[in-house]
């Protein structure tokens, strides 16, 4: 039984971009990975603010 890699069978991306929900995914360092746009709204910043501060 081959082991596939999550990013390969499931495509996030159209689910994160046109999703209206405020949608974020971080690290247990306190940094974003991801997030879409109605979460950059709901928070003021630019993106890449979000991404540059814990």
């Amino acid at each position: 039984m081959e082991i596939k890699n999550i990013k390969n069978e499931f495509d996030l991306e159209p689910f994160f971009s046109l999703s209206h929900d405020y949608l974020c995914i971080a690290g247990y360092d306190g940094y974003f990975r991801k997030i879409n746009p109605a979460f950059v709204k709901l928070m003021g910043y630019t993106q890449e603010e979000l991404f540059a501060n814990p």
